[in-house]
């Protein structure tokens, strides 16, 4: 799609989103108290199976995005790791080192992918796969005009941070992903 900005600038502009991912190790004792999103992995050092982000921190010049939505998604753990998530975290996203949104993971719902749950019998553990039922309509979207901007080389962050817990021996993959219009000039 093709936009013009407040300069009349032509822009392309698409519905796509811009993720980060996270791991916490089997051999971690603890939940951190605070992990960040998009500040540290960039697709040249970590692939694009962790983030799209061509730097760290911030949008490539010229690029902008507009956030529509912020998603957690919590991979393969334990339900008693995502209970201590649910329970101990919170997550919120600065631009330019200013709060623009925070609240509990439960507002974050992943929205989409495969979702399952098992149980192994007597034991009251077992494997979940997702924050939140897979449908799109778990997400909360904002609505204009609270959606956030993200100027190019604007710097931001998410942080998922809270009390910390004690982990029960299951490795915890976290994805953040913004929902939005990815912007870039045409010229």
């Amino acid at each position: 799609m093709i936009t013009s900005d407040k300069n009349g600038l032509q822009r392309n502009a698409q519905w796509s989103p811009i993720y980060d991912c996270n791991t916490v190790l089997l051999a971690a004792v603890n939940f951190p108290t605070s992990q960040s999103f998009f500040n540290t992995h960039t697709v040249a050092a970590n692939g694009r199976q962790v983030t799209n982000m061509d730097e760290a921190g911030k949008m490539s010049a010229p690029q902008k995005f507009t956030v529509h939505a912020i998603r957690l998604i919590v991979v393969s753990t334990l339900i008693v790791e995502l209970t201590g998530l649910l329970a101990n975290m919170a997550l919120w996203m600065s631009v330019s080192g200013k709060v623009v949104c925070e609240g509990l993971i439960e507002y974050f719902s992943a929205g989409a992918g495969a979702w399952a749950q098992s149980q192994e019998a007597g034991t009251g553990t077992g494997d979940v796969h997702q924050n939140g039922v897979p449908d799109a309509r778990s997400v909360v979207m904002f609505p204009a005009p609270y959606v956030i901007p993200l100027e190019p080389g604007e710097p931001f962050r998410v942080v998922l941070e809270g009390a910390g817990f004690a982990l029960t021996g299951a490795s915890i993959v976290t994805k953040c992903i913004l929902e939005g219009v990815h912007e870039w000039p045409i010229n």
